[in-house]
């Protein structure tokens, strides 16, 4: 379910917001990535600014803005669009983007799932988007599509419903390193040595998670103590393994959960093209 659909229903009331200084569209911070998950069951791709999350709220954008749009020509199984209408969406995205830049809206993220593709703004105003999506949508009148605000001073629409929970983030960095290993020709199916990376709390903690990867095959390559961390002992490990992208996350996500039980922090991966 939808935060809009959470929240909708419930009062509304009026927010008075802080006083800050105006907020320039051009420096608002930009790092997108995409995963995937599940909303009401069905499969959805979310694509969102992550750089937001260490500059939101910004107390003028207090209302969040859906745009809904139906989808025509979509893959049978996923529900998701086919790359002809994917080129289309490309373009109503782009005019959506220019018009509501010009009403100082900022741009959160989107959502593809069941048959529909979601775009989410901030607003400093819960009516001038009207105008300015209709002028777009125009130009596409095949398209059938609704729109709705609601009040929501702490961007939890944001940090809520559409930001990666740590599994989910943990996917798009494996993603962005296994597009850097695709670009540099790596066989994905080639067993190498691939490093991992933990911070724990203490030498204790890590002795313990060092017995548990241990039994999974890992062997342990180094440690080292980090200066002015919460987590300051760190251990590199590594195993022998491919880079199909399935089985990272697998195996990245298992290390996750392994480094949560000690109280530490997985850190990251790498390895060498193959």
């Amino acid at each position: 379910m939808s935060f809009f659909e959470k929240i909708f229903g419930k009062n509304q009331e009026n927010q008075l917001q802080t006083e800050e200084a105006p907020v320039v569209l051009e420096e608002v911070p930009n790092e997108w990535g995409s995963f995937s998950t599940l909303i009401d069951d069905q499969v959805a791709s979310i694509r969102l600014n992550l750089a937001l999350a260490q500059a939101a709220p910004y107390a003028q954008y207090s209302y969040a803005m859906r745009l809904k749009i139906a989808l025509l020509d979509v893959e049978s199984e996923t529900k998701f669009p086919t790359n002809d209408e994917f080129l289309k969406l490309n373009t109503i995205e782009d005019e959506l983007s220019e018009a509501l830049f010009n009403i100082s809206g900022i741009y959160v993220g989107t959502v593809i799932t069941d048959g529909h593709i979601e775009y989410y703004y901030y607003l400093r105003d819960k009516q001038s988007h009207v105008a300015a999506i209709s002028r777009v949508m125009k130009e596409f009148p095949d398209y059938q599509y609704s729109s709705a605000t609601l009040v929501d001073p702490e961007w939890n629409q944001y940090f809520e419903f559409l930001y990666p929970n740590e599994y989910e983030y943990q996917t798009i960095l494996n993603q962005r390193i296994w597009y850097k290993l695709e670009k540099s020709g790596d066989h994905h199916d080639q067993i190498r040595e691939i490093n991992h990376w933990i911070c724990c709390t203490s030498e204790e903690t890590q002795a313990e998670l060092m017995l548990e990867v241990e039994k999974l095959a890992y062997t342990l390559v180094s440690t080292d103590k980090l200066q002015d961390s919460t987590r300051p002992y760190r251990i590199q490990i590594s195993r022998l393994d491919d880079t199909e992208l399935s089985h990272l996350n697998q195996n990245v996500w298992e290390l996750v959960e392994i480094s949560k039980k000690y109280g530490g922090k997985y850190s990251g991966w790498s390895c060498n093209v193959v």
